[in-house]
């Protein structure tokens, strides 16, 4: 495996703290384009990129907006924008598929998103779809309803009033403070996250990880989150394009697999194909960190071996 450290400038002029992994030994299959999730950041997924380049397959991550271990805990906020942010981090992971474009032509690039990352992956699909040879969610959300219209319209009115990057606990606490709901006794406030405690105490021991938000973020999250479950905007954009929903059966993000099956049902209605749905038993939310990740390593390898496999055939 090789590995490079870099920083890509994407298409607003800023700088995106990234990593490439490449194969050993000969070209790669293809590229795996993966974007992390809300309060985390791109070293999360060193091994899934390590595994991704043992099965011959190049992986590029990179720190969203307000993200990253390199940045300064005081920016460290999820300002994805101050102004527009649900649109610029999609036009984020697009700049970072321009420069795959240029630094491996030619190679088919499929999206992994996780979490807030799905919503980013489920947005590229909509914007520039074609662009992808297939895409990857884990641990996405369905349609909030009007839970969801409410929490924008009182994160919109929190950054008029308080500022856009002013954090805000309270907004945290009404998207996630209900998720160890379903834990009997847990210990951390991330419980939800893995049923692998170590894997939860390295999250919360990671300064960089399980921060408190800002206004913005959370408003650009509902608006992300509505954009994407509208069957309207999706209608006719994917037909041909291959989605894999990972979830785990105890993920509150996912409503303990409800989530994946809605999901799944909004894309087929819309005319996409090709949807594969895997629920993992006794999984929570951050499936590659879960004590059963090497069965989640090994259903990610077969299918993406099966698309690059079914894509060969149709250009051959």
């Amino acid at each position: 495996m090789k590995t490079e450290n870099l920083e890509i400038i994407v298409r607003s002029g800023e700088g995106r703290e990234a990593f490439l992994t490449l194969p050993e030994h000969g070209s790669p299959r293809a590229v795996v384009l993966i974007v992390h999730g809300m309060t985390e950041h791109k070293e999360r997924y060193r091994e899934l990129a390590a595994i991704l380049a043992d099965a011959g397959y190049a992986a590029v991550c990179y720190d969203q907006a307000g993200h990253g271990a390199t940045l300064p805990e005081e920016r460290r906020t999820g300002l994805l924008a101050e102004k527009g942010g649900s649109r610029q981090v999609v036009q984020d992971a697009l700049s970072i598929r321009d420069w795959i474009d240029q630094r491996l032509p030619g190679v088919p690039c499929l999206l992994f998103g996780h979490s807030f990352g799905s919503l980013v992956a489920r947005a590229c699909m909509i914007d520039e779809g074609e662009r992808f040879a297939g895409f990857v969610l884990s641990g996405t959300a369905s349609h909030p309803g009007l839970k969801g219209r409410v929490g924008r319209i009182l994160a919109t009115i929190a950054a008029g009033l308080r500022g856009p990057s002013k954090r805000s606990p309270r907004l945290l606490s009404l998207t996630i403070g209900s998720y160890n709901r379903r834990i009997e006794a847990p210990r951390t406030d991330f419980d939800w996250l893995s049923s692998d405690r170590e894997e939860v105490d390295a999250y919360v021991a990671d300064p960089a990880c399980g921060f408190v938000p800002c206004t913005a973020f959370f408003r650009d999250l509902a608006t992300l989150l509505l954009r994407v479950s509208s069957f309207k905007r999706l209608t006719g954009r994917l037909s041909n394009r291959p989605v894999l929903l990972l979830s785990g059966a105890d993920d509150p993000v996912g409503k303990y697999g409800r989530g994946a099956a809605q999901v799944q049902e909004l894309l087929n209605r819309a005319g996409v194909a090709d949807v594969r749905s895997i629920v993992y038993d006794g999984a929570r939310h951050e499936l590659i960190h879960e004590r059963i990740r090497k069965k989640v390593f090994t259903d990610l390898q077969r299918w993406l071996n099966r698309q690059i496999a079914r894509q060969r055939e149709a250009v051959g």
